[in-house]
C-alpha cells in the first residue's frame, strides 16, 4: 500500500509520515531542556500513534512481518499483555483514550469510521452518531465528549461532539487539498487543533502552521501567539497548558532541524521544555494528567532520514526547566 499517495486522498496518517513540524516564537523564558524517555521504539516497527490514561497505555503500530498492515493495542500501565482493538479484517492507526476506553479510526479498504474499545471489560462499543460515508479520524475522547476530524474530497472539519446530549460543535472547517486541519486532544474544558496551508499537492510543503486552543465552557477560540514560524502536534492538560512542536523554519516545514517542544500556559508565555537533536521530529504530541497532578507528555518521534517512528516520554512536563 502507497501510504503517502493515500493520504493525499484521505489525511489521516500525514501527520505520521509526512509529518508538518509546529513553531511558534511564542514569548519564551529561559529553559534547559529536559531529557525525553524511549517508551516503545522498535526499529523493526513503526509506532504512529499513542493515547495513555493513568491505568493504561494504548499505542497503533506496523509489524515486520506486516509492515503494510496497522492496527491499535492497549495493555495496562503495570505491565500484561497487549490486546489488539481494531476488529479482524480491518486497519488502525489512531486513536485516543479516557480512563478505560479507548477510541480509535478504523478502517477497511473503503472509508474511515471510529470505533470505541473498553479495556476494563474487553468490549466493544459503535459510535453511530458518529460514523458517516465520510471519512472520521483523529479522535480523543474526554468524559462526554469526543473530538475528531472528518473529511471529505473538499473540506475538513475539526468536530467536537457530545456523547451524552447530542451537541455538535464545528470548530473550523478548511479546504482541501490546499489546507491541513488536525484534531488533536480534548481534556477536561479544553480541545486543540492544527491548521498549516498544505502546498504538497503542487510540489511544496506545509506552511503558515498554527496552534488553536479551545474552551468549551466559553466557546473562546484563541491562536497560539507565532511570530511567523511553523507550529503544530498540539495537546492539552487539564488546567489548559498547551503542549506543542516548533520548527526554526519560518517559510514551510523541514523536518529535523532541531525541533523543540514548547510549553504553554493559559495566559503564557511558553516555555521551551525540549529540544530534539538533528534528523528527528516531534509529529505527535499527547498529555497525560497523573494521580498527584503533574503531567507527562508522549510523543511519537520521527526520524527524518527514513519517516520510522517511535513513542517517547516526557514526565513532570509541566514544570520541566
Amino acid at each position: 500500500m502507497d501510504h503517502v499517495a493515500r493520504e493525499r486522498r484521505t489525511p489521516r496518517r500525514v501527520w505520521a509520515i509526512l509529518a508538518i513540524a509546529a513553531v511558534t516564537l511564542v514569548a519564551m523564558t529561559a529553559a534547559s531542556a529536559a531529557s525525553p524517555t524511549k517508551v516503545l521504539d522498535d526499529p523493526k516497527v513503526d509506532e504512529v500513534g499513542v493515547a495513555v490514561s493513568v491505568d493504561y497505555f494504548a499505542w497503533s503500530s506496523n509489524s515486520e512481518t506486516r509492515p503494510d498492515r496497522w492496527n491499535t493495542y492497549v495493555r495496562p500501565i503495570g505491565g500484561g499483555p497487549a490486546t489488539r482493538v481494531n476488529p479482524k479484517g480491518t486497519q488502525s492507526d489512531n486513536l485516543g483514550i479516557d480512563g478505560s476506553t479507548v477510541v480509535f479510526q478504523v478502517y477497511n479498504g473503503h472509508d474511515d469510521n471510529l470505533q470505541m474499545y473498553d479495556a476494563a471489560t474487553q468490549t466493544h462499543s459503535g459510535l453511530p452518531k458518529i460514523n458517516t460515508r465520510l471519512h472520521e479520524y483523529q479522535p480523543w475522547l474526554s468524559g462526554n465528549w469526543l473530538l475528531f476530524t472528518r473529511s471529505s474530497d473538499e473540506w475538513s472539519k475539526v468536530i467536537l461532539f457530545n456523547l451524552s446530549t447530542g451537541e455538535r460543535r464545528v470548530l473550523r472547517q478548511a479546504p482541501l487539498p490546499s489546507a491541513y486541519l488536525r484534531g488533536n486532544q480534548v481534556n477536561g474544558d479544553w480541545a486543540t487543533f492544527d491548521r498549516c496551508r498544505d502546498l504538497f499537492a503542487s510540489g511544496g510543503t506545509y506552511s503558515n502552521c498554527n496552534v488553536f486552543r479551545y474552551q468549551i465552557s466559553t466557546g473562546e477560540l484563541v491562536k497560539i501567539p507565532n511570530p511567523g514560524l511553523q507550529q503544530w502536534a498540539s495537546s492539552v492538560s487539564q488546567d489548559g497548558t498547551v503542549y506543542f512542536t516548533k520548527s526554526r523554519k519560518a517559510d514551510g516545514w523541514v523536518c529535523g532541524r532541531r525541533a523543540r517542544i514548547i510549553r504553554y500556559p493559559v495566559g503564557g508565555p511558553g516555555v521551551r521544555i525540549a529540544t530534539l537533536r538533528a534528523g528527528f521530529e516531534p509529529v505527535l504530541n499527547r498529555a497525560t494528567d497523573e494521580n498527584d497532578g503533574s503531567t507527562t507528555l508522549y510523543f511519537v518521534r520521527t526520524k527524518c532520514s527514513s519517516f520510522s517512528n517511535g513513542i517517547y516520554s516526557i514526565a513532570n512536563a509541566d514544570t520541566a526547566t
